[in-house]
């Protein structure tokens, strides 16, 4: 174990620098973290699902027998097909449709206790558009978003008796933001929110479009970012051998501003002439990512089947009321705030699972996961299209032998379609997946 270690913090650190955005799912969360909860329809509070634990439900990391260790590794893929459509414009396909996603975690018990460290991206979402999609507005560059949120999480977990276990975690976040948004003119100033400053507006108001754009192009940060610390606390108690209950509560972080120093702000012509543009910073004010509270339940219906259902409610209407973005110009030439209204609703997540060991080696896994959007119809933007309701999943396990083991999952997650007040319809549909190594020693 000790001549182990720095090979599990050195691949951890690696996959601190690698780590990538992901799509949105149940909102802008995962619709299930690790290979064995997503297969089962993102079930994991109440069951054994490796060191996905620490970003489930920390208390099941007390199911690992005492005295013993282990590494898990995974890469996931999600793969999202989004297109836009408006009447007497050709359909916009975003080419945003592959994000890999790294994550690495290592828990030991002994005795009462067990901890250990992880590193996973908690979600997000985002799509991106040609520069000739009606999106873009003919102002000749392309249109695109993308929201990451990722954890370091130091879990500790302790099993008070034979029967009921409590845990909790501290979590170290990350946020970035990429935006290259497009909007006619009249709808920007229509954004407008305080008292602007920024020198120039009644030239800006006589133009047909305007973009606000920090990006970075860069799949694993994004130009606007943000830190933060959150806690999470969980418990199981097993009601009998066969029947195992759960809970667990992650508190809302609250990220502070997102900022990006390399801004600008355009004003255009439909014809593709350029009115004016300006360099300066951005501050996404005051980002969130939602609490959640969920409760489930596992139950060996015979000694190959683990039925599993999970319940979570997840609090976007707080952390999602509106995206507000200050860009101050270079110069002493001013500032401006635009208000995006989002309205999130609050989410509750229906999540259904089983696990069948068709032999000593093989256990095959399937669930499904529902939870309907959180994003009113109205306000739905081609940029964040978190509509996504239905997740039908599937996978296996397969051990190797005592101390190797890999588990694989795949998610179908049916086209949404929905219209918003101006007339855009955005559809999105997802094929993801996670294929995880694991070695216990």
């Amino acid at each position: 174990m000790q001549k182990l270690l720095p090979v599990v913090i050195a691949s951890m650190l690696i996959t601190f620098a690698w780590i990538d955005s992901s799509q949105a799912t149940n909102g802008m969360d995962m619709e299930g973290y690790g290979p064995v909860a997503q297969s089962m329809g993102g079930t994991s509070i109440a069951h054994d699902n490796g060191t996905a634990a620490v970003i489930n439900n920390p208390a099941t990391l007390a199911l690992m027998p005492d005295g013993t260790s282990r590494v898990d590794v995974a890469i996931g893929i999600l793969s999202p097909s989004i297109k836009a459509s408006a009447p007497g414009a050709p359909t916009a396909h975003s080419s945003a449709d592959a994000f890999f996603m790294p994550a690495i975690g290592w828990a030991a018990r002994q005795g009462k206790f067990t901890y250990g460290l992880g590193i996973f991206g908690q979600g997000g979402m985002g799509a991106e558009y040609s520069d000739s999609s009606f999106l873009a507005m003919n102002s000749g560059d392309s249109v695109r978003s993308e929201v990451s949120v990722g954890r370091v999480i130091v879990p500790l977990a302790y099993q008070v008796n034979d029967k009921f276990a409590v845990a909790g975690s501290v979590d170290f976040l990350w946020a970035g933001m990429d935006l290259k948004m497009a909007m006619p003119t009249s709808t920007g100033l229509g954004m407008i929110t305080g008292q602007p400053t920024l020198q120039g507006m009644g030239q800006a108001a006589q133009s047909d479009w305007m973009r606000v754009d920090f990006s970075n192009d860069d799949q694993f940060t994004g130009e606007a970012t943000g830190y933060g610390v959150d806690v999470k606390i969980g418990a199981t108690y097993e009601v009998m051998d066969n029947l195992r209950f759960g809970a667990m509560y992650h508190a809302q972080p609250e990220l502070g501003d997102l900022e990006a120093d390399d801004a600008t702000m355009s004003f255009g012509m439909m014809n593709g002439q350029q009115a004016g543009i300006m360099s300066g910073k951005v501050k996404v004010k005051d980002f969130r990512w939602p609490a959640l509270a969920g409760a489930g339940v596992a139950w060996d219906a015979t000694d190959r089947l683990l039925l599993a259902f999970d319940f979570r409610y997840i609090m976007w209407a707080d952390a999602m009321k509106d995206m507000t973005v200050k860009f101050i110009a270079d110069g002493g030439m001013g500032d401006i705030q635009l208000t995006l209204p989002q309205n999130w609703s609050d989410q509750a997540v229906y999540q259904f699972g089983a696990a069948y060991k068709a032999t000593d080696a093989v256990t095959l896994r399937g669930g499904y996961n529902y939870g309907a959007s959180p994003v009113p119809d109205a306000l739905v933007n081609p940029l964040f299209p978190a509509t996504t309701e239905h997740h039908i999943s599937g996978g296996l396990g397969y051990t190797l032998n005592s101390g190797n083991s890999i588990d694989f999952s795949v998610v179908y997650v049916p086209e949404n379609e929905v219209t918003n007040a101006d007339g855009i319809t955005v559809s999105h549909q997802q094929l993801n997946g996670q294929l995880m190594y694991s070695m216990y020693f």
